[in-house]
């Protein structure tokens, strides 16, 4: 392979955060389901207050709107709401680095000449 070594590496640490990001958000995507059948369970009444697009479709939104409802002083809705928007911030953070790596390739081709 003749392509620079800062490219390989800078390529390879890009897939790298994209593989990251893919399995951030698949498990981000579990704990969100998750959460929501828990919050089901919990608090049938307000979860039954939501339409049927937000607790089928859109569980992201169904869980906010429930939090502003009053259920953030509810330690154990808050904490798993937190977690959640924890996990979703892994996964803005990994597309973040890859699309920072992909930039510094691009640089580096039209700035410093790296050949590929």
């Amino acid at each position: 392979m003749d392509a620079h070594p800062a490219i390989m590496v800078l390529v390879t640490l890009a897939a790298v955060a994209g593989l990251v990001g893919f399995v951030a958000s698949i498990r981000a995507q579990n704990y969100r389901r998750d959460f929501a059948i828990w919050a089901e369970r919990n608090f049938p009444a307000e979860w039954a207050r939501q339409s049927w697009t937000a607790r089928k479709l859109i569980l992201n939104g169904a869980l906010s709107a429930l939090r502003q409802g009053g259920l953030q002083q509810d330690a154990g809705f808050e904490e798993r709401y937190r977690e959640l928007k924890r996990r979703e911030r892994k996964v803005l953070y990994s597309i973040a680095v890859g699309v920072v790596l992909v930039a510094a390739v691009a640089a580096g081709t039209r700035l410093f000449d790296w050949q590929w």
